[in-house]
């Protein structure tokens, strides 16, 4: 008879995840730039593979809100896709602006500096 420990019944195809089941860096800007007085043009680095683990990137959200009434619209773009263009912006308003790359999992960081941007008269 064999003494310690036994266990039986455990599945051997479970999923485990760690604490890589989301990006574990915000994106950093690129380029944040006013086109005229409704687009914002925003562009960003990819995120490196380290930072999102065994996970596949979904994609990011650029996240903006206007300083005149505070409401959060945001974009949802592609992973291969490094640049959005905001549109249909309040005229002389500034804006305040962040990114978040996401997995299945759910969304990592926000830009630790969000960029504050005012479209033109």
């Amino acid at each position: 008879m064999t003494k310690g420990f036994h266990v039986s019944n455990v599945p051997t195809n479970c999923t485990t995840y760690n604490s890589f089941a989301v990006p574990a860096a915000a994106p950093w800007f690129n380029t944040v730039v006013a086109l005229d007085n409704q687009r914002v043009f925003v562009s960003w680095f990819s995120l490196p593979q380290d930072d999102f683990g065994a996970l596949t990137l979904r994609g990011y959200r650029v996240y903006y809100s206007s300083r005149r009434n505070y409401q959060t619209r945001n974009v949802t773009v592609r992973p291969d896709q490094l640049q959005v263009e905001l549109t249909d912006l309040d005229p002389s308003t500034w804006y305040y602006i962040w990114i978040a790359a996401f997995t299945t999992m759910g969304e990592g960081p926000q830009t630790y500096r969000y960029r504050r941007i005012k479209t033109c008269k």
